[in-house]
């Protein structure tokens, strides 16, 4: 099995901007009041001042829909554009998994992956996961970048993970 860096691509130049000018909440204590603004047509994969992985509803669900192991919620932010409010979706990783090859992956002097080498062997059935310590750098197998190039999410690039 094939699996791939998600990243942000930067087609249009949209970038949301966050509502709150202090104290930026954490994912995992996001409030109904937190919304991000956006002056451009929003891509699915939206790029933003706080380095969230944030993605539309139709990204969302269709990640979910090839998930083998639930291990994400969903935390839902508005993102207003113009008079419109839609809906986009955090990630936030229920658990952390053991995913790298020890070996080959290349840490900092402070334990901060430098560069990721999957296990396989740990990887095996997840289909979304994130980099330990890293909330923006997300993984997808390869039947979920298929899955999004297919139905042409817009607003993403992949690179491939090393493992083995």
């Amino acid at each position: 099995m094939k699996y791939y860096y998600l990243h942000f691509k930067d087609d249009n130049g949209c970038v949301a901007k966050a509502s709150f000018d202090y104290n930026y909440p954490t994912k995992k204590e996001i409030k109904n009041d937190f919304f991000f603004k956006v002056d451009k047509v929003p891509q699915d994969y939206l790029a933003n001042d706080l380095g969230w992985p944030l993605m539309s509803e139709l990204m969302m669900s269709h990640i979910n829909e090839l998930l083998k192991k639930i291990n994400v919620n969903w935390k839902k932010i508005n993102v207003q554009y113009k008079l419109k409010s839609l809906n986009y979706f955090v990630p936030v990783f229920n658990e952390k998994i053991d995913i790298l090859n020890i070996e080959k992956s290349i840490f900092s002097k402070a334990n901060f992956v430098v560069k990721c080498h999957l296990s396989l062997e740990k990887v095996l059935g997840y289909d979304f996961f994130q980099v330990p310590n890293s909330d923006l750098r997300l993984i997808v197998s390869l039947p979920v970048k298929l899955r999004l190039e297919k139905n042409r999410i817009s607003g993403l690039d992949f690179s491939l993970c090393p493992a083995s």
